[in-house]
């Protein structure tokens, strides 16, 4: 896993689980500070992919990052994890 950060931003407590989740499915995962948490690689496919607890909600920056066009995956579990990168398998 690489780091892809200038400042050492606050991590969510569920990141580091479901980075490895990612990695398990064959995913390389590469955290960053902004605009999102993740940048995943998925079989030629890229996403930029938030990290939030059960009950987290994008900032304020996040929200203009995804208003302006960007698609932001929101990951909060193992499972949700674990969909994005099935749904993605079986679209190509």
């Amino acid at each position: 896993m690489t780091a892809l950060r200038k400042y050492n931003a606050k991590r969510d407590a569920n990141e580091g689980a479901l980075v490895r989740v990612l990695e398990d499915m064959g995913c390389r995962v590469y955290r960053l500070d902004q605009p999102c948490d993740l940048l995943v690689l998925v079989r030629g496919d890229v996403l930029l992919v938030e990290v939030k607890m059960p009950k987290g909600t994008l900032n304020d920056n996040q929200q203009e990052f995804v208003n302006a066009g960007w698609p932001v995956h929101v990951i909060r579990t193992e499972d949700d994890a674990i969909n994005l990168v099935k749904r993605l398998r079986s679209a190509a």
